[in-house]
């Protein structure tokens, strides 16, 4: 099982403000709340927080889903 969370803290840790990438991602999740379309493949149950730091991740080619 993967750990996005420690993914995401070792891609910006000592490299970006954390607090910039969460306001980030709570931003993103917002919109998904919204009504917005994920840009990720999303799997059942999934939350929308996690689909945002999927998306994050992503977007800093850490992963490839």
């Amino acid at each position: 099982m993967e750990n996005k969370n420690l993914k995401l803290l070792d891609a910006i840790d000592k490299k970006d403000n954390v607090y910039r990438v969460i306001i980030e991602i709570a931003k993103r999740t917002h919109d998904l709340i919204k009504g917005g379309i994920p840009s990720v493949e999303v799997k059942k149950d999934e939350n929308v927080v996690g689909i945002s730091i999927k998306e994050f991740l992503q977007r800093l080619k850490i992963i490839n889903e």
